[in-house]
């Protein structure tokens, strides 16, 4: 198939954006890059050429940007040469390689840098940082693109491996910072010939094979969790591909040396324009504090602070650390109307997009508000993390670190602008970033008493890149029912895996598995390609292999009757990898689906999108023979539905016995008329003598908000309760005519 650039006819240059006589754009490239790169793509449309010291530069952008990348081999682009150096000198390959070649090491490299395995550690990141943001010198100007990028290091070696690297801080910043220099054009390829540079290099690439070595060996291996060495080490494509030793040294260099140079000024922003906006800081201080009340720190919290995650979206939009993918034409090829010939230097941006006030209005200024949930902003052409085909597969990553090490600074410490006037450019040293490092006054510790604020009881898995969550078929969902103090060892034979519905389990560690959690992924799936491995948090973590391991399975023992949905591992794997969640999460979203599906066929005219704002506030109860769901007299705070077994309805009677008044079954809704008029329960409801039954639980809050979004609903519900009401007069009335008969 032709390519689509392919050259046709005569075409003229791009045009091009004026510069000074010599240098060209050269400095307004690294004094102003997002801001040369927006206004050419406002001025001159999607392909412009700037000059650097003569050398000219196309910059392609827009929609048609993205198809030109995905061509892959068969294009006209390559970063063989763009990236080289960065090769030779990290041991990393992925970024100068194209086509199936690009995508083995993609899927390589792919569990190693996924949200799953970086997860594992977030409790563990966190005492770590709070120990080092305790010793912080109080009453300073602290630079926050160094402070940010030391945190982020050392977060990153706590999931990288055991062994203790902190003595190599120095040697993380120098190398990075200076290979990066030369990547970007900023520095010649001759300052790797510095004495400084090469001891850095010498003790990084010793100490990564190092850490090679020890997790090569299986004896040395944590079986309660897997490092992200563990995870390059352990990584297979499907055609039984893998990383050689010197692959794996690069991916581990790679995830230190990026958390430095990516992580150093994306952290120094976001902590820049929190600190400047009261309302934003109060917010996302109160978001904070309430995450700790809660208790130890889990990763899913990070989902639980949407003021922190808006103002992170929206600090990737305003300084896009990735600010372009350097290609080379291998040939002439066309676009938009205009010929860039082979050898020249191209810049793949998505910067202008982030800038075009089309979608993002008054753009240089910062709003969060922007990527508030339901907040209805556009994301068109929102890509802080490159175009696909060619995103970072770290993008989970680099949000779970980023926001543990401003939530680290944030809780400990009181910030403030240097000056009331101080406000942050981003210049390219080497990417873009305050160059003065973002100075902050750190002012008193925080103090740890406050008022308690309430955790937002919302998850959010969602993200402004376009993906959607994942979606599990039901009928691959198999439901199962386990009795309190009965057992289950997990992953089964087969490597299913189960879904927490409702009621809850205890491990042999003592964890606790509440509704979302997920049994047996310590030791089900592999962590490659197609087939990648899952790992779990607190008690349920590690990556095993495709089959069951020895010692790699646990047994749970429920703590009450427990609803459980098994998923084949292969599934709950193909998942996680392309939805890069963590197992928790993705348990959470299967649990979500399954209740969307029961609220559904309940309520058949509710709108979806309003049931999906609803998930996070339904819950299960499972219960057993006899059990009630709620007594005559209790107050109505929820309504019900059932989602398996048979329960009956029955009103106390003066002579103190109970008459049965109707039965409910699968698909049924009850206890609506309490809930409606806000008064008493008027009957008990319990599960059928010699039956078990699992029910679907709305609290009042959300039957609202479902009714506000499908006022049809509510007069659906209103007009079944009433007939209901009408059949249980009736049955009352045929009881007492039958006991007046008797007498």
């Amino acid at each position: 198939m032709p390519c689509p650039f392919a050259p046709s006819g005569a075409r003229p240059a791009p045009p091009e954006l004026r510069g000074f006589p010599l240098v060209g754009n050269a400095h307004a490239f690294s004094e102003a890059p997002l801001e040369l790169l927006a206004d050419g793509a406002q001025r001159l449309g999607p392909i412009f050429r700037l000059r650097l010291f003569g050398r000219p530069m196309t910059v392609i952008t827009g929609p048609e940007a993205s198809a030109l990348v995905r061509t892959g081999a068969e294009g006209p682009l390559t970063r063989e040469s763009s990236f080289e150096a960065f090769s030779s000198e990290t041991s990393v390959d992925v970024f100068s390689r194209e086509g199936a070649p690009h995508e083995e090491a993609r899927a390589l490299l792919q569990r190693g840098y996924s949200r799953q395995v970086f997860g594992q550690f977030v409790p563990e990141i966190m005492k770590r940082l709070a120990r080092r943001t305790q010793s912080l010198r109080t009453r300073s100007r602290t630079p926050m693109v160094e402070l940010c990028g030391e945190l982020a290091v050392r977060a990153m070696m706590t999931a990288l491996t055991p062994v203790d690297l902190t003595e190599l801080l120095p040697d993380v910043q120098r190398f990075g910072h200076d290979v990066m220099s030369v990547v970007v054009g900023v520095r010649p390829a001759m300052i790797f010939e510095r004495r400084a540079y090469q001891l850095s290099k010498a003790r990084l690439h010793a100490a990564m094979d190092a850490v090679v070595a020890r997790h090569a060996r299986p004896d040395e291996r944590d079986e309660r969790r897997t490092y992200m060495a563990d995870a390059f080490l352990d990584a297979r494509t499907e055609a039984d591909g893998l990383l050689d030793a010197r692959g794996v040294r690069g991916a581990c260099l790679y995830a230190l040396c990026g958390a430095s140079s990516y992580v150093g000024p994306l952290g120094a922003f976001l902590l820049y324009e929190v600190t400047r906006d009261r309302a934003l800081h109060a917010r996302v201080l109160a978001e904070i504090d309430a995450a700790f009340d809660a208790g130890p720190f889990d990763p899913l919290r990070l989902r639980q602070m949407p003021a922190l995650r808006a103002a992170y979206f929206e600090a990737l939009r305003r300084y896009p650390i990735v600010f372009g993918l350097a290609y080379s034409a291998s040939r002439d090829f066309d676009f938009a109307g205009h010929r860039v010939p082979r050898g020249e230097l191209v810049l793949v941006s998505p910067v202008p997009a982030h800038f075009d006030p089309t979608h993002f209005p008054k753009p240089f200024e910062f709003d969060a508000a922007r990527f508030e949930t339901g907040s209805g902003a556009s994301s068109a052409g929102y890509a802080p993390f490159g175009m696909a085909p060619r995103t970072c597969l770290a993008a989970g990553v680099v949000e779970t670190l980023t926001l543990s090490v401003a939530v680290s600074i944030l809780r400990r410490v009181e910030l403030s602008l240097s000056a009331p006037s101080y406000r942050a450019l981003a210049k390219l040293r080497p990417l873009p970033q305050a160059p003065d490092g973002l100075p902050l006054v750190v002012g008193n510790m925080r103090s740890q008493e406050h008022a308690s604020a309430p955790l937002s009881r919302v998850v959010d898995l969602s993200d402004p890149f376009g993906r959607g969550l994942p979606s599990v078929e039901l009928a691959e969902l198999e439901p199962m029912q386990l009795a309190a103090g009965r057992a289950i060892e997990a992953p089964r034979a087969d490597g299913a895996l189960f879904v927490v519905l409702a009621g809850s389990l205890d491990d042999a560690t003592g964890a606790t598995l509440r509704p979302g959690d997920v049994l047996g992924a310590i030791g089900a799936i592999g962590a490659s390609g197609a087939n990648g491995g899952i790992g779990g948090i607190g008690g349920i973590g590690g990556i095993g292999a495709v089959h069951t391991q020895p010692g790699r399975t646990r047994v749970y023992e429920a703590n009450e009757p427990t609803r459980l949905l098994v998923v084949s591992g292969t599934t709950f794997a193909a998942r996680m990898n392309e939805s890069d969640l963590m197992a928790r999460e993705l348990g959470r979203v299967i649990q979500w689906q399954y209740l969307r599906d029961v609220l559904h066929r309940a309520m058949p005219d509710l709108e979806l999108g309003a049931t999906q704002a609803g998930i996070p506030e339904l819950s299960l109860r499972a219960l057993a023979s006899g059990e009630a769901v709620f007594a005559q007299g209790d107050p109505a705070e929820h309504l019900y539905a059932v989602v398996s077994g048979e329960l009956v309805v029955v009103r106390a009677q003066a002579d103190g016995t109970d008459h049965e008044i109707a039965s409910l079954t699968a698909g049924e809704l009850f206890g609506e008329m309490g809930v409606l008029s806000r008064r008493p329960r008027a009957a008990t409801v319990r599960v059928r003598e010699g039956k078990s039954a699992l029910v679907l639980a709305l609290p009042r809050a959300t039957l609202e908000q479902l009714f506000a979004a499908s006022p049809v609903v509510r007069e659906k519900i209103a007009a079944a309760s009433s007939d209901r009401l009408v059949q249980w007069i009736e049955s009352l009335e045929a009881k007492h005519a039958r006991d007046a008969r008797s007498v």
